[in-house]
């Protein structure tokens, strides 16, 4: 009789869990698209180097607030234009803080989009960030 009552505490314990997760994971879908996702690195005649991280989103809903991007494993804060229904979120990679310095951290978490939605944090996996060519200034 114990070990019945423990078995199926367990199953309905992963039952929901699962349905959570799941629920959570498909809640980031339904509030924004993305429509293309890409990063350009650069080099200018100063030395200067650095990595644009550009991702376009559309049916972004008003209460989702971007407000930062993890990309190669470090932590950035992303700049937002928005232009009719699509919403630009930048950000930039410099290997140079000497003369161009934005506020990094290092996560090792894998490439995300980070957001606030109803006062809880959430992140959208980007698994498809197409490389453009180096850029040479």
């Amino acid at each position: 009789m114990n070990g019945k009552y423990i078995v199926f505490s367990l199953i309905t314990m992963v039952s929901i869990l699962y349905t959570n997760c799941g629920t959570l994971k498909n809640k980031s879908s339904t509030l924004f698209n993305v429509t293309e996702a890409y990063y350009q690195s650069w080099m200018s005649k100063n030395q200067v180097k650095g990595t644009d991280i550009v991702i376009q989103l559309i049916n972004v809903q008003k209460e989702v607030i971007f407000d930062s991007l993890v990309f190669r494993g470090i932590q950035l804060p992303v700049f937002i234009q928005k232009q009719d229904d699509v919403v630009t979120i930048k950000t930039v990679l410099s290997f140079d803080d000497t003369k161009f310095s934005i506020d990094k951290k290092v996560t090792h978490k894998p490439d995300q989009l980070l957001y606030m939605f109803q006062g809880k944090r959430y992140f959208f996996s980007l698994k498809n960030i197409r490389p453009l060519p180096t850029k040479y200034n």
